[in-house]
């Protein structure tokens, strides 16, 4: 019964991270990050597990059709960095909600809409890590 929220964040110039990967927050300026919000879930009831499928598809210039863009500097991927971009894609436990005006903190409408600040969830993630394109010979 606990919610969670999906999210990704694009950093389009890793090299300028002060750490490596990229951490979310202190670098969100250097590292021209976007941040995206993909969807809130509930967690079947009684930790009997369950299935959440997030597609993030990102064309280079803006955000992606439909996407929330939550925070950052940049409005996106910027074109012709693809291979040079990193990044995160995380879940963002918030516990069970508790019931009562959607738009507060603590309330289902809000916690399955809203991050929570680094170090205050559970927050478990990938990180696609920038790579240099293969050039193929013929």
């Amino acid at each position: 019964g606990h919610a969670h929220t999906i999210w990704w964040i694009i950093f389009n110039e890793p090299s300028e991270c002060s750490t490596h990967p990229c951490t979310p927050g202190p670098d969100f300026g250097p590292g021209r990050a976007a941040v995206f919000f993909g969807t809130g879930v509930i967690a079947a009831a009684g930790g009997k597990g369950g299935v959440v499928n997030a597609t993030i598809d990102t064309k280079a210039g803006g955000p992606p059709m439909g996407a929330v863009h939550a925070a950052g500097p940049e409005p996106g991927l910027t074109a012709g960095n693809g291979f040079r971009a990193e990044v995160h894609l995380l879940m963002i436990e918030h516990g069970v909600p508790k019931t009562g005006f959607p738009n507060v903190p603590g309330n289902w409408a809000f916690e399955l809409s809203h991050p929570r600040p680094p170090g205050t969830a559970d927050v478990r993630g990938a990180l696609f890590l920038p790579m240099a394109p293969v050039e193929i010979e013929d």
